[in-house]
């Protein structure tokens, strides 16, 4: 078994220099700069901004008349952004809802110290104080708390915000030719019922990920302003697609996508909104290639160099939306069938001429060669690209001990289809018989010919008889899960991906116990790289509450993936067997696809816990009992419209009535994210630490 991980403590120190792609912007040595939120005393100095691209509608241009400008002292960054925003409204709750600046900082692209920060201008009557927000991703052990010297201040048709980053928050000191890293968006609305709009000055549109951030060099001079701003994408992995916007001066400009000296498209700039922008489409890289440095110049010789997506991460993401299949689930056939691709032509055009290597084991996990007796088998299918790169499908079938007469189910609709058809009822009953010939058709056909039917029936025939509803593995589908994480574990195939957060006095005492807490994140976070998933949680309330003594762990599910019980006990154990846990002191928490994992997971092993907090999950009652005598903490928001808040009561009402230990918070104005509610109620932590198992 394989594992990833990645260690932060809560109070941190220096870091190394890791050179990106992308060429360094450079921007000048600024003395005598208060931070007053005015900006009169930068007069024209510092690396200027002026053109940006807007993410939710890319085509358009932001507001013409925002600037970014940066420099830098000996102390920190220095950023004065001037919004064009004539209508001021900031969020709520959330402060990328509104009016606000957001920003990644590291100390170079591909460091592992990166660190975000939120403000807000504080100049919507409703929330009249400029407000911030952290979220530390900062690898390093013992760097400073983080800080940022900033001031607002409304300007005629906006705001502007002055800031300084210190070089403190990432273990740096100043000095000409450094290299740090940097990438900003601001976020306005037009009404408080609208849906904010972001702009962004960012290689890419969004990434906590260090080496997708624009690089800066200390200097004494600044680069040329940046008069262009551009952003790419593939589309549908067929072509890819440039955007660009500028200010109107440039309007009717010719505009040239180049690779090097090769040019790979062009367009005119036209007038949009008050500033310019157009649309260029370019070929893909050639099979196994990326583009390795792009530009877009004007033919006033206004340059921008971009970078684009990895068309290889893009190609294997797209990978696992295709369909690997057997030529049949469930035979008689004396040999396993035939596997591939359902479209082997896309999947060629996503990794090149391929091979496929399957291995086929019985219910025992012993390689086998054909089918034997009755049963369950699976296929472990390993895919083999051009480029020599490998990925996994499994895939369950199911062997019969002679042909299944399907002609001779009897299958009956008897109720009445759904009013929203249309179809009037005493047709249905006059046309039964047609109905429920199709309806045998349709069914028996699915049944020969569906992953789902060799599950059922694997699961169905390993339960034994007089299995309970509350035995633990009676699902056919979790019992199948289970399965395949056996095999997947005999053959090395698991891979634990998480995050590792130590209290800031961690070590001092070296035999000291610490409690954990395991978090499992949504399904917005899945994926390969863990900087998303640590986007929420309550990592970022500890960073800030130095006396709260746990030892926090930040798994990631793949992209593909749910979170499986036997997974997370598993990846519970290697921590336990690497870090000094009080393992009577485990909470498990999650949101969302990670509350109903925690659900799950709380449900099949109840005695590994000293208690649970799922948000805005839910699970099944009937596997309440189970998790009597454990300590729970519900959260839901009342306006949740993704999972509904009847799926977190029903789970309460269970456990109530199995006489459960149970508390349940409604946010009443929470849509789906009531997760940020939760992770900063202190009194949670508090009842985290209270909390031990068996008493």
């Amino acid at each position: 078994m394989k594992s990833t991980v990645a260690l932060a403590f809560f109070v941190l120190f220096a870091t190394t220099l890791v050179v990106g792609a992308e060429p360094p912007y450079d921007i000048p040595k600024l003395d005598n700069i208060t931070i007053d939120g005015k900006g009169d005393d930068w007069g024209e100095r510092g690396f200027r901004v002026a053109a940006f691209i807007n993410t939710d509608a890319p085509a358009n241009r932001t507001t013409p008349g925002s600037v970014l400008r940066i420099g830098w002292d000996k102390d920190g960054l220095l950023a004065l952004i001037t919004v064009a925003d004539d209508n001021i409204i900031e969020g709520d709750k959330r402060i990328f809802d509104g009016a606000s600046v957001e920003m990644l900082c590291a100390v170079d692209t591909g460091s592992p110290d990166l660190y975000y920060t939120g403000i807000t201008p504080g100049l919507d009557p409703k929330h009249p104080n400029l407000r911030q927000q952290f979220i530390d991703l900062r690898n390093t052990p013992r760097l400073k708390k983080l800080d940022v010297d900033v001031v607002a201040q409304p300007r005629a048709g906006g705001y502007n915000v002055e800031l300084r980053l210190p070089w403190a928050n990432l273990g740096m000191t100043a000095a000409e030719g450094k290299l740090t890293a940097f990438t900003l968006w601001f976020n306005s609305k037009d009404t408080p019922e609208t849906t904010r709009t972001r702009s962004i000055w960012s290689p890419y549109q969004w990434s906590y990920d260090s080496n997708k951030l624009h690089r800066l060099r200390l200097s004494r001079e600044a680069s040329n302003p940046v008069a262009l701003a551009v952003s790419a994408d593939y589309y549908r992995l067929h072509h890819m697609r440039v955007e660009i916007n500028s200010g109107s001066e440039l309007a009717g400009k010719t505009v040239t996508i180049l690779e090097g000296e090769t040019a790979l498209g062009t367009c005119k700039l036209a007038t949009s909104d008050g500033g310019a922008s157009t649309l260029v489409e370019i070929p893909l890289p050639p099979y196994g290639a990326n583009y390795a440095k792009l530009t877009a110049k004007t033919d006033d010789d206004n340059v921008v160099s971009f970078t684009v997506p990895d068309i290889q991460t893009a190609r294997a993401a797209a990978l696992t939306s295709l369909a690997v299949r057997p030529k049949y689930y469930v035979s008689d056939a004396d040999t396993f069938p035939a596997i591939d691709f359902e479209l082997p032509f896309a999947a060629e055009d996503l990794i090149g001429d391929y091979q496929l290597r399957v291995s086929y084991y019985d219910k025992n996990y012993h390689l086998v060669t054909k089918p034997g007796k009755p049963g369950r088998y699976g296929a472990v299918v390993e895919i083999i690209g051009k480029n020599g790169d490998v990925t996994y499908r499994f895939i369950t079938l199911y062997h019969t001990a002679q042909p299944v007469k399907w002609d001779n189910i009897k299958i009956e609709l008897n109720s009445p289809l759904p009013d929203a058809l249309g179809i009037d009822p005493d047709v249905v009953t006059a046309q039964s018989k047609q109905l429920n010939t199709y309806l045998r058709i349709y069914v028996t056909r699915q049944l020969a010919d569906s992953e789902k039917s060799s599950i059922i029936f694997a699961g169905l025939q390993e339960t034994k008889t007089g299995a309970t509803k509350q035995d633990t593995i009676t699902n056919p589908r979790e019992m199948n899960t289970a399965w395949w994480f056996g095999l997947k574990k005999k053959l090395a195939l698991l891979e634990h991906k998480y995050r590792v957060f130590l209290p800031h006095n961690y070590g001092v005492d070296t035999t000291q116990k610490y409690p954990l807490i395991l978090f499992l994140h949504g399904s917005g976070q899945r994926g390969d790289n863990l900087a998303t998933a640590q986007q929420y949680g309550p990592q970022h309330y500890l960073a800030t509450h130095q006396e709260l003594p746990f030892i926090t762990v930040v798994p990631q599910c793949p992209l593909d993936q749910w979170w499986y019980s036997e997974d997370i006990i598993d990846l519970l154990d290697e921590i336990l067997a690497k870090y000094p846990v009080d393992i009577g002191r485990v909470i498990l928490t999650g949101l969302s696809m990670g509350g109903f994992g925690t659900w799950r997971t709380a449900a099949l092993h109840p005695e590994r816990f000293a208690a649970i907090a799922p948000i805005c999950g839910g699970g099944q009652p009937l596997l309440a009992p189970a998790m009597k005598n454990l300590p729970v903490w519900v959260f839901h928001g009342g306006r949740d419209t993704t999972v509904p808040l009847a799926r977190s009561q029903e789970m309460v009402d269970a456990l109530k009535k199995a006489g459960g230990n149970v508390k349940f918070t409604i946010f009443p104005e929470d849509g789906h994210d009531s997760w940020t509610d939760t992770y900063n109620t202190p009194e949670l932590y508090t009842w985290f630490l209270a909390q031990r198992r068996g008493k």
